[in-house]
């Protein structure tokens, strides 16, 4: 039996010809193109395209598409994301380069991953209501102040609103504003970016825009 990719849903088939990106199940990340979590979080700015596939391999798609990299005064360039899934296609990972290095490396829910299982202390009627929740493992309020645990950081996705984020993370350990032109976000004020940390040297970034989570980045530090 395959595990496929078709469009924004996940079949089960056992011809996986027509498909593009397939894994059959019972065997390890390396048989498909579902990459190793490992791989997939050792990926950090400014890497090139080649040390990316050393590392990563090849992606299931290539994006090129027009970006606004943060330039002051704002200025689009040409950019190219590169697509891959692990956790048994149960998260996606997009890769950008611009100017032939890593700008951005995002991670989120593809379209058809399913919630977080619920912890076997909640009852029945909780599950249906609060299943869909992200859960903490820590609660923010006995972890120091901007740091988070990696069940945390892959909680976090683009589209939650700003108290979400502090009811998953807690307070960021610093927060700064990205430079834009207002008069190309008609008047919405310029995003802003929350920077937390995890792991022994690991930096996870949120940005915010108009109340909502644009973009959820990480990188390990030097």
């Amino acid at each position: 039996m395959w595990k496929c990719v078709d469009k924004d849903r996940l079949v089960l088939t056992d011809n996986p010809s027509g498909y593009g990106v397939c894994k059959r199940m019972g065997l390890s990340s390396q048989g498909g193109r579902d990459t190793d979590l490992e791989n997939v979080l050792a990926i950090t700015r400014n890497m090139t395209p080649e040390e990316v596939l050393r590392l990563a391999g090849e992606p299931v798609k290539k994006i090129t598409y027009q970006c606004d990299p943060g330039n002051s005064p704002p200025r689009l360039v040409e950019c190219t994301r590169w697509v891959y899934y692990y956790g048994d296609f149960e998260w996606q990972a997009d890769v950008t380069f611009v100017s032939g290095k890593v700008w951005l490396v995002n991670q989120s829910r593809p379209p058809w991953a399913t919630v977080e299982p619920p912890s076997k202390s909640q009852s029945a009627e909780t599950t249906k209501t609060d299943s869909a929740k992200p859960t903490s493992p820590t609660p923010p309020e006995q972890r120091p102040r901007g740091t988070i645990e990696f069940e945390q950081f892959r909680l976090l996705s683009v589209g939650m609103s700003e108290s979400e984020v502090r009811g998953l993370a807690g307070e960021p350990a610093s927060t700064y504003t990205l430079s834009c032109d207002l008069s190309v976000t008609l008047g919405i004020s310029c995003p802003k970016r929350w920077v937390y940390n995890y792991g022994d040297k690991w930096v996870a970034e949120v940005t915010i825009a108009g109340g909502r989570v644009t973009e959820v980045t990480n990188f390990r530090r030097q």
